[in-house]
């Protein structure tokens, strides 16, 4: 059976997105730690060729609107 590895670079992307999606779930201590780790990563993530989010902004605005 093949087995792939993924680079540290894909998994901290997948994370952020995975959250960015599902903010609610950083409620749990395990997981803002997994958050607090994977935006030390990287500033922007790539969508596609010339596209990318600016992660720490859309977290503000996003985290920010859920606050109240």
């Amino acid at each position: 059976m093949a087995c792939e590895y993924l680079s540290l670079e894909v998994m901290e992307r997948w994370i952020i997105l995975g959250f960015l999606v599902v903010p609610g779930a950083l409620a749990a201590p395990p997981c803002q730690e997994l958050w607090r780790r994977a935006l030390q990563g990287s500033l922007f993530v790539p969508l596609v060729r010339d596209e990318a989010i600016a992660v720490h902004k859309v977290t503000e605005e996003l985290l920010g609107g859920l606050k109240g």
